[in-house]
């Protein structure tokens, strides 16, 4: 039997189409997805975050800060603590690093210190961008609240956050995870996202 050069250049096309439905066909059978990884924990269900109104930005504090849209239009980078010492001040660096090397990406993103902290100069003239919100401290108490996980406090695990440009909390990095692995999950993030 002598298959002519067009029988071959129809069966290739068949197969070219036909050899996608049956992959798909396997995968929904047998149950299998394409492997993914991400290095920080995502926040199921997700949790809203409630800025409250009388919140002062550090930098100035006859000046408060505009709340209404403080988590909202950017993605944020959230650190909580209680106190602002050496493990406190090498994260903030690292997520400044962080911050810069997304370069294009830059406006997207926000970096939010919330503290309990009064004496944050030294913090303020090392990150002039950074928005610190220390102030009323029984606001700053409540918006922190909000970021509590059942197995621990967010004040004191020294664990980044990220809340997405609609004002919900979706992913939490422990403070085991390095900076870079962090980089690589948000440009991640930034690339596939429309928000923000």
């Amino acid at each position: 039997m002598i298959i002519k050069k067009n029988q071959i250049i129809v069966i290739f096309m068949t197969l070219i189409f036909i050899a996608p439905l049956v992959i798909v066909m396997l995968m929904y059978r047998y149950d299998w997805h394409p492997g993914s990884h991400s290095y920080g924990e995502l926040v199921k269900p997700i949790i809203k975050i409630n800025v409250p109104n009388n919140l002062e930005s550090a930098k100035d504090s006859s000046k408060k800060v505009e709340v209404s849209g403080l988590m909202k239009d950017k993605w944020s980078l959230v650190y909580i603590t209680n106190e602002c010492k050496t493990i406190c001040e090498n994260k903030l660096y690292d997520l400044r690093q962080i911050h810069v090397s997304f370069d294009k990406d830059i406006p997207r993103v926000q970096r939010i210190l919330i503290t309990l902290d009064k004496n944050i100069n030294k913090i303020h003239e090392k990150y002039p961008d950074l928005i610190i919100l220390n102030k009323p401290l029984e606001d700053v108490s409540k918006l922190a609240l909000q970021f509590d996980r059942p197995s621990y406090k967010a004040i004191d695990s020294e664990n980044v956050y990220v809340v997405d440009p609609m004002s919900n909390l979706m992913m939490v990095y422990s403070n085991k995870i390095k900076s870079q692995e962090i980089r690589k999950d948000i440009v991640r993030l930034l690339k596939y996202s429309w928000a923000g």
